[in-house]
């Protein structure tokens, strides 16, 4: 379950990353 969770996490991390990253660009 830990490693459920620790990826999960790393997928949000990612998406706000994505998500910051598009809004400077645009």
């Amino acid at each position: 379950m830990t490693l459920k969770v620790l990826i999960v996490d790393d997928e949000a991390l990612a998406r706000s990353r994505l998500r910051t990253l598009l809004a400077e660009c645009t």
